[in-house]
């Protein structure tokens, strides 16, 4: 299915996909990026920019994860960066995704739990990850703790990736 060159129907491997919200009025699963070739998107891409320009999060928010989904990681943290800085937790936990894809951990670790601490079950399951990750499970009681609280959060939030 096609609406408005966006096309539906696969999920992108990772930690938070892409979610397709098209002209038709469904958001569909998230979007495969191979199916995107050479940024085929532009006119979506160009209309979420403008309305992102304009003040609108929602579109900021879309903005960002295309640019993500084509791993232009650049061009998607100031973009995210203005939704999580706005206090919306998917831009948050957005952005602590790419931060995480390129290695940035101990900033993916902060940008994450601000949106596990604002319920984004999403978030929590990724941050189980970057904990994971830089060895932050291995120290002890507290560390034990903490990843027990943040399971918790994601399994609250319904993700079942970060039920421990």
């Amino acid at each position: 299915m096609r609406c408005h060159g966006v096309r539906a129907g696969r999920w992108i491997p990772g930690v938070l996909g892409l979610l397709a919200t098209t002209a038709c009025g469904s958001v569909g699963p998230p979007i495969d990026p191979t199916d995107l070739a050479g940024r085929e998107v532009g006119s979506q891409e160009r209309a979420w920019r403008a309305e992102c320009d304009a003040g609108d999060l929602d579109a900021c928010f879309r903005l960002g994860q295309l640019l993500r989904s084509f791993a232009a990681t650049d061009e998607a943290l100031p973009v995210l960066q203005r939704v999580c800085d706005a206090g919306r937790a998917e831009g948050c936990g957005e952005l602590g995704a790419v931060l995480h894809e390129r290695g940035e951990f101990s900033l993916a670790e902060t940008t994450l739990s601000q949106a596990c601490d604002r319920s984004y079950a999403p978030a929590c399951s990724a941050l189980l990850d970057v904990l994971w990750q830089m060895g932050r499970l291995d120290d002890g009681d507290a560390a034990l703790e903490r990843a027990a609280n943040v399971s918790g959060e994601a399994c609250a939030g319904g993700d079942a990736e970060g039920c421990m």
